[in-house]
C-alpha cells in the first residue's frame, strides 16, 4: 500500500501484541529501506535476536553460522519492514539461514511495491485500504477542533472537508 498507510503501525500492533508472545520463542524487527545491504540486514537480524547486542563477526560464513545457530530449534517471527529490493537473488543468502527455524515460524514483511510480495512468495497478501472520507473527516475534526464543534464555522469546516478529499484515505495525514 502507499507510504502513510498504516502498514508499520499494523506490523508493530501485531508484534507487540502479547498473544504473540507466546507463540514465538523469538522475534525480531528490522528495518530494511530503500538502502538494501545483505549484510547489514543479516546483521540486524542477529542484533534483533540477540536483544541489540552488537554483533563482532568478522566474515561472512560467521555471520550465517550465527544466525543459523539462534534460529535452530526456535520458531520465529521476524518483520521485515519498509522492503522496496524485488531482486529474489540478493534475498537469497538472507532466506538461507531463515530456513533452519521450527516450523510455525512466520516472516511478516511490509512494502509498497506489489513485485516485492510476488517475489518473496508469500503465502498471504494483505492490501491495505485507505480509510473512507467520512473516517478521515472525524479524525481531522478531532484534532482540528478538539472538543468544540466544527458546525459553528461553515467556512473552516469546507476548508477541512476540502483538505480530507486530498488526503485520500491515507491515516497519518489528518493525525499531523
Amino acid at each position: 500500500g502507499m507510504g502513510g498507510g498504516g502498514k508499520t503501525t499494523l506490523a508493530q500492533l501485531v508484534y507487540n501484541d502479547g498473544k504473540i508472545d507466546g507463540h514465538f520463542d523469538l522475534k525480531m524487527w528490522v528495518h530494511v529501506s530503500e538502502d538494501f545491504s545483505v549484510r547489514r540486514i543479516t546483521r540486524e537480524i542477529i542484533e534483533s535476536a540477540s536483544k541489540g547486542r552488537q554483533s563482532e563477526l568478522v566474515n561472512w560464513n560467521m555471520v550465517q553460522d550465527k544466525l543459523k545457530g539462534q534460529l535452530q530449534g526456535k520458531r520465529y517471527l521476524l518483520v521485515l519492514d519498509d522492503v522496496w529490493n524485488e531482486d529474489r537473488n540478493q534475498w537469497e543468502p538472507i532466506f538461507l539461514p531463515l530456513m533452519y527455524g521450527e516450523r510455525g515460524s512466520k516472516i511478516l514483511i511490509t512494502t509498497q511495491n506489489k513485485n516485492v510480495a510476488n517475489i518473496m512468495d508469500m503465502t498471504s497478501l494483505y492490501c491495505l485500504e485507505g480509510l473512507s472520507n467520512r473516517d478521515c473527516w472525524l479524525i481531522f475534526k478531532r484534532f482540528a477542533f478538539g472538543n468544540e464543534s466544527s458546525s459553528g464555522n461553515p467556512k473552516l469546516e469546507g476548508i477541512g472537508k476540502e483538505m480530507v478529499g486530498k488526503i485520500k484515505g491515507l491515516p497519518l495525514i489528518p493525525d499531523l
